[in-house]
């Protein structure tokens, strides 16, 4: 049974300065335009695994009660330290049956051997025609670049999840992982996916870019995959580094990935 899976950050509110987005008309930036803005580009997506990240408690909210009389089923974890967003994951019920739900906060020792930053990924078993997927949603936190691995918090997550996907119970034949991994392709961050054997669903499309910071169109988003799925991506949007995000037709300023899976005969 082939199934399609989408990734997308979808800006919190809180995270929102307009200073930082000069070209955006104001009237895009505001929450009461922007959650429904967003809750009908998360449906139109038309995913049967949908992995948001920035979402906080009120659009999960918003969410749940578009998609739960489509068929979907939401799970939210919200960051730790205080943080006010989280991940969301929502699964067509009559696709998949849920048999595990883990919460990961990643012991990442931001700033001190004592304190972790509150990020967290959101684990899911599903079950599906004989198949167990494992599914995880996360969101990497940003370092700079050239930061020496030993000093780098996303580096450290990302092994952390990793670790935490190959032990999980019960046993998953496959996994999507999903999510702002905050690194573009080049980096340790995703090198340390790859070299736990994962793939980037978009890999063949090197023109693929998710978001627009600082001036540069960058891909930093991603859906891998393991060895066991076959994966079809679809195309994003075309942006450059002076597209102007958010705009009338992407609410937030990353723009949703999205690829369609099917299991290899073994």
């Amino acid at each position: 049974m082939p199934f399609t899976v989408a990734t997308h950050n979808i800006l919190a509110t809180a995270y929102v300065k307009p200073d930082w987005y000069e070209g955006v008309p104001e009237q895009l930036l505001r929450p009461e335009s922007r959650l429904l803005a967003v809750v009908n580009h998360v449906e139109a997506l038309h995913a049967d695994i949908l992995c948001l990240q920035e979402v906080e408690p009120t659009v999960f909210s918003a969410l749940n009660n578009r998609l739960g009389p489509l068929g979907y089923t939401g799970y939210f974890e919200q960051k730790g330290q205080g943080r006010p967003d989280g991940c969301a994951t929502f699964i067509r019920s009559n696709l998949f049956a849920v048999r595990q739900l883990q919460r990961l906060e990643y012991c990442d020792r931001e700033n001190s051997p004592e304190r972790n930053s509150g990020y967290v990924a959101l684990l899911l078993a599903l079950e599906s025609d004989g198949h167990m997927l494992g599914v995880a949603n996360t969101h990497i936190r940003w370092n700079k670049p050239g930061t020496p691995r030993d000093e780098h918090v996303g580096y450290r997550q990302v092994t952390d999840l990793v670790e935490t996907c190959r032990t999980f119970e019960p046993r998953c034949s496959d996994w999507v992982i999903c999510g702002d991994f905050n690194a573009a392709p080049d980096t340790e961050v995703v090198g340390a996916m790859r070299n736990a054997g994962y793939v980037f669903a978009h890999a063949d499309r090197p023109n693929v870019r998710s978001a627009v910071a600082n001036g540069r169109a960058k891909l930093i988003d991603y859906v891998f995959h393991t060895a066991g799925l076959r994966a079809k991506p679809l195309d994003p949007p075309v942006i450059a580094d002076d597209t102007k995000l958010p705009s009338q037709d992407q609410p937030s300023d990353h723009l949703a990935l999205v690829a369609e899976f099917a299991w290899i005969d073994r």
